[in-house]
């Protein structure tokens, strides 16, 4: 086939191809790479076809000539990292595209395939690929395997990640971490009994371990005074990264803005003066308020969470504390004391709202969510979160000379598929 009859033919094969003659199109492709095995255009555009089609390692062998055939199209470039993306070989697809971007390759679909490549998801895949690459040179390094399981559950994989835990036990029977984070898989899956058993060895050979003590409770039905300082700080120190893309995007956690709205319409025009955000967190509720206060001040006994909140730049002044030290140790004088979801972990509130009213300088108001039960008292959900119920609340108004000013319910945020009820109050003191 003449050079000619080539280009004629390539005209006629991306026609059918743009027609959606997909057969007919490959048919022609294959002709020409049978001429001409190295035809960049040929061989780019049966790759873009089998890629629509499914059949990316075949693509790929395709992609990959075309662009070998010609380094200068930014298309060739473009379709070789978008296969390799959609293969889950990132690290490839991450290499060959900063050799794109050095040799000028720019523009919106490099940005959108950079993003995807840099996205929580995809980072995680590639650590996974990586700790599979270190098990593989060392088949008995238990540290490998805890952290692939560890991966894996973040991931949802949780069968794959107890499975991975039980080869880093294999290697080192002894292991607290691995069953306590195995304990905390099954408890994921709903195998109860198995958790427990999984968080008991722990706890047998590592009797101060926080998580697996806490949630034992949770899972027997002991309600405890409070989650222990190292399982909170554990527990959100490694959830501060994507805190905010996970509970506002995919569990619809609205309460930060529910709360500032509330105080806001209860306390009318005018600045609402000085507010200490007992469990600051990320600082949603600082963004929500900040523009109503004069002084906002957070806490939190996360330091990652600290570090996410700064980044917001609302606060006047953010301290890594516990909260009842900080009431007991701190000066106190602010109109408003606010938490949002803080006392799910906190269970038993005498101290806080002790502390409140008799050393803070003025009168104010505490405003807080909880997560609620029709239920008297609180009590430690098998969730390892505490519930509290109106009839408690209102047992610590007339024990600490609070009043009551509002209270309703609200949907807190999703927890597996379905929103929990969430108790809404606003105290004068």
């Amino acid at each position: 086939m003449a050079k000619k009859t080539i280009k004629q033919a390539l005209n006629e094969a991306v026609g059918l191809y743009k027609a959606g003659n997909i057969e007919a199109a490959k048919r022609l492709f294959s002709r020409i790479i049978q001429i001409e095995p190295n035809q960049p255009d040929a061989n780019h555009n049966m790759g873009r076809l089998l890629i629509e089609s499914g059949d990316l390692e075949e693509a790929l062998h395709f992609l990959k000539t075309a662009l070998e055939a010609n380094f200068s199209e930014a298309q060739y470039w473009f379709s070789n990292i978008d296969a390799l993306f959609r293969l889950n070989r990132f690290s490839e697809a991450a290499e060959l595209l900063e050799i794109a971007k050095d040799k000028g390759c720019k523009g919106p679909a490099f940005d959108d395939l950079g993003e995807k490549l840099n996205s929580p998801a995809v980072k995680k895949e590639i650590e996974i690929k990586t700790i599979r690459g270190i098990i593989k040179d060392k088949p008995d390094f238990e540290t490998a395997y805890l952290g692939l399981g560890n991966a894996l559950k973040e991931q949802g994989k949780l069968e794959e990640a107890v499975e991975a835990y039980k080869k880093a036990l294999a290697v080192k029977p002894d292991y607290a971490e691995a069953y306590s984070n195995m304990g905390v898989t099954l408890q994921q899956q709903g195998k109860l009994e198995e958790a427990i058993e999984a968080y008991n060895k722990a706890l047998a050979i590592q009797p101060n371990n926080a998580t697996a003590s806490h949630v034992v409770s949770a899972l027997t039905g002991l309600t405890t005074n409070t989650a222990p300082r190292a399982y909170v700080e554990n527990l959100f120190d490694g959830y501060a990264k994507q805190f905010d893309e996970s509970l506002v995007k995919r569990l619809e956690y609205r309460i930060p803005k529910i709360i500032s709205d509330l105080a806001q319409n209860l306390h009318g025009t005018g600045s609402m003066g000085s507010i200490l955000d007992l469990g600051c967190g990320t600082g949603l509720l600082g963004l929500e308020i900040k523009e109503y206060c004069s002084n906002l001040e957070g806490i939190d006994l996360s330091y990652q969470m600290l570090e996410q909140a700064r980044k917001n730049n609302v606060y006047d002044n953010l301290n890594h504390i516990d909260i009842v030290e900080h009431l007991s140790e701190s000066e106190l004088d602010f109109d408003y004391f606010m938490s949002t979801d803080v006392f799910i972990y906190v269970g038993e509130l005498s101290d806080v709202f002790r502390l409140i009213k008799t050393r803070n300088k003025r009168s104010g108001r505490l405003i807080f969510s909880t997560e609620h039960t029709e239920l008297n008292g609180f009590h430690l959900e098998q969730s390892g979160r505490y519930s509290h119920s109106k009839s408690y609340i209102e047992s610590l108004c007339s024990k600490f000379d609070y009043s009551m000013s509002h209270f309703s319910t609200a949907p807190l945020r999703k927890d597996k598929g379905q929103f929990l009820e969430g108790g809404l109050y606003v105290l004068a003191f």
